[in-house]
């Protein structure tokens, strides 16, 4: 097995399960490549094309998925520590009740993604999109959000703890019935945001 599969083509190949370390698959084209349950340590995913690629339940570790299209791709319930991806577009992706630890989404795209009961720590989401993102009952911690352009989301009943949001804008965001436990707000814009029941 060639661990290097720069611009290959796998999409649609059902890996589930499959077990991979150190590959590259730069600029490599996966679009619906089913990789559920597996265990992913050391990819580099960089500009590759995953669009409606299917993580979920995978555990996944130092993997670089930066700039990369994974576009509608599930990681509903995986584990992801270490990942990588800055500027990448993930558009209408799914987290929902996943744990990420010490992730870098800076400047990606999440417009309309899936945080549902997701699991938050050390990760940087600074100058991401994030509009109409759902992150409903998501726990964040020691996370940085600044910049960030979450209009319109819905964070609510979520719990979020030393988090800085400097910056950030939550028009219309929902925070009803969030508990803020040492959030940095500075500069952030809340215009018409919905803070029902929200507990600082």
């Amino acid at each position: 097995k060639e661990p290097k599969q720069d611009g290959g083509d796998f999409s649609g190949f059902d890996l589930k399960g499959v077990s991979l370390n150190g590959a590259s698959f730069v600029f490599a084209t996966l679009i619906e490549t089913v990789m559920e349950e597996a265990e992913l340590r050391d990819i580099d995913f960089s500009q590759a094309s995953l669009d409606k690629g299917s993580f979920k339940n995978s555990k996944i570790k130092n993997v670089n998925f930066s700039s990369a299209n994974l576009e509608g791709a599930t990681f509903e319930e995986a584990t992801l520590m270490g990942c990588d991806f800055k500027n990448a577009n993930l558009i209408g992706c799914d987290f929902s009740q996943a744990k990420l630890d010490d992730c870098n989404f800076q400047g990606s795209n999440l417009g309309h993604s899936n945080f549902y009961s997701t699991t938050i720590d050390n990760s940087n989401f600074s100058f991401s999109r994030m509009l109409y993102a759902f992150l409903k009952q998501a726990i964040i911690t020691k996370s940085r959000f600044g910049g960030v352009n979450a209009r319109g989301s819905d964070m609510s009943f979520s719990k979020l703890t030393e988090v800085d949001m400097k910056g950030s804008i939550l028009k219309y965001a929902d925070l009803n019935s969030c508990t803020l436990t040492e959030v940095n707000l500075t500069n952030a814009n809340l215009i018409g945001a919905d803070l029902k029941d929200a507990q600082c």
